[in-house]
């Protein structure tokens, strides 16, 4: 596990700085990934469905913010 899988893990909402957006969006992808797998071995199918698409928005966000900040800094 990543430092930042493993700072997530440890993260106390209520008495923590907020985490960097790409370490949060890196982490729910991987969890949901995970989770999801856990969930088609029990067959609760529609369970794992929607932990692939929170799966696939996480990913989804992380490389439009990923190409947005490209982007900036290719503008200065």
């Amino acid at each position: 596990m990543g430092d930042a899988s493993a700072r997530l893990m440890r993260h106390c909402p209520a008495f923590a700085d907020p985490l960097p957006r790409d370490d949060v969006l890196h982490y729910i992808t991987q969890m949901t990934a995970e989770l999801s797998v856990l969930a088609r071995s029990a067959r609760l199918d529609v369970l794992a469905y929607f932990l692939d698409m929170a799966r696939v928005e996480a990913a989804a966000t992380a490389v439009e913010e990923a190409a947005s900040h490209d982007q900036d800094d290719s503008d200065t």
